[in-house]
């Protein structure tokens, strides 16, 4: 008889809970929820839902310049940034740079410094400064952030505990730059949201939702001040944007090569819903998961032997075998060229259901966090979620899956509606719009 290599994929993820239909939606948005309130109101387990004391409405100034500034991975973009009658965004000035303590060890005077002298051309265009920083902080009050850690590319230990914006402005300030300045400091999931409303000023959206699904994971959006329990000085008027760290939530249906995998990381209970969607982690879950089939006899000896000496599989990889499985000039592929043509199916159809499960739990969140804003009931003024990440854009399927359950849960289910955006240098954008409104 032959063999379904749909049917065995499907069998063989079942049997490790990692299959998409393991995850109820319903249900799964409601253990969201219920972790969104336990951390809005800062009790133990729940999400971290920081807040950022930032408002997304506000008037935006129009033909006003203000100096953004993007640090995020290994690169600091600069520009000056003003918005037009539409809200369009006019950037000038731009310029990119290495973010201080990627070659070396930087000491925190020499990082201010250097950040103050990438600012040189066009510091005196503008007092005020969108500073968006994507890596850990502690947001505060007076729209500054205090530096929590770096990812292991960036080596500046000094400036662990140090405040971002006061830093900065002190570097100018010695570097000549006097008067009255003043910094906004945000993460790029705000930013990504704020950019919305540049991206839309001719729509009629109820409300925005941030998302970045790239290397990481992570949502945002807008909370009523009343809502957030665990402000130390509570507040009944207005409200302010969440970053949710979402990619931290700990109820996710975990499978039995999830925990495996999670048990070889140097933190194996933190970011567990980011170790299963990711794109710094999905390639090693497909490529586990293979390994796993194989070891029990779904794949032949030498398809397993070849997955075993493989060192690793990048989400660029896996999306290059995932739109042309035929091809031979990617890992995957010139595995299966090895192999069968049954076997070439098995692993692309493994490779599909993992993806797609990880498809299914962003809608989860998304799900979540749009019925959480009470917004998008009406058709003609939909959630605009702006949505950034090389993983979500980029990889085969992998919008188009998320897309299918969004409409079938939120739409055809909760009666909620919303558009999917993209908008050009978002991050940069959000932190114009942020030290512009902020």
């Amino acid at each position: 008889m032959m063999r379904d290599p749909a049917q065995e994929a499907r069998e063989f993820l079942e049997g490790h809970g990692m299959h998409p239909a393991a995850i109820d939606l319903k249900a799964g948005v409601a253990d969201f929820l219920r972790e969104m309130e336990e951390g809005l109101n800062g009790r133990r387990g729940g999400l971290e839902m920081i807040p950022t004391y930032l408002q997304a409405a506000g008037e935006l100034p129009l033909n006003r310049p203000v100096i953004a500034v993007d640090a995020g991975g290994t690169n600091v973009r600069v520009a000056l940034v003003s918005f037009d009658e539409q809200q369009r965004p006019a950037i000038s000035g731009f310029q990119r740079f290495a973010m201080p303590g990627v070659e070396r060890e930087v000491s925190r005077l020499e990082f201010f410094h250097t950040m103050a002298g990438y600012l040189e051309q066009v510091a005196s265009r503008s007092a005020r400064i969108g500073f968006c920083f994507s890596y850990s902080m502690d947001q505060l009050p007076t729209r500054d952030a205090r530096v929590r850690r770096f990812g292991k590319e960036i080596k500046a230990p000094e400036l662990i505990g140090e405040l971002l914006g006061a830093g900065l402005l002190q570097a100018l300030r010695e570097r000549g730059h006097e008067g009255e300045r003043r910094v906004v400091v945000l993460n790029d999931t705000v930013a990504t949201m704020l950019a919305g409303r540049a991206g839309s000023a001719d729509r009629n959206y109820s409300s925005y939702i941030g998302f970045i699904l790239g290397t990481g994971f992570n949502t945002c959006y807008s909370e009523l001040n009343r809502n957030i329990g665990k402000l130390s000085e509570p507040r009944v008027d207005g409200a302010q944007v969440i970053n949710m760290e979402s990619g931290n939530y700990s109820r996710a249906p975990l499978g039995d090569m999830d925990r495996d995998l999670a048990g070889e990381t140097r933190f194996p209970k933190e970011a567990l819903l980011e170790k299963m969607i990711s794109g710094a982690y999905l390639g090693s879950v497909v490529l586990y998961a293979l390994r796993r089939a194989a070891g029990e006899g779904l794949l032949s000896s030498a398809v397993g032997e070849r997955l075993r000496a493989l060192p690793a599989l990048s989400t660029d990889a896996l999306h290059a075998f995932l739109l042309r499985p035929a091809g031979t000039d990617h890992p995957l592929g010139a595995i299966a060229a090895r192999a069968g043509g049954g076997e070439r199916a098995l692993l692309y159809c493994l490779s599909d259901l993992i993806v797609e499960r990880a498809a299914k739990l962003t809608a989860l969140v998304l799900s979540a966090t749009l019925l959480k804003t009470g917004a998008g009931g009406d058709p003609c003024a939909p959630v605009c979620v702006v949505a950034e990440g090389s993983v979500f854009w980029g990889l085969h399927s992998m919008k188009r899956k998320v897309e299918y359950y969004l409409k079938g849960y939120l739409e055809e289910q909760e009666r909620r509606h919303f558009d999917i955006i993209r908008v050009e240098n978002a991050s940069l954008v959000g932190a114009a719009i942020a030290g512009l409104t902020n």
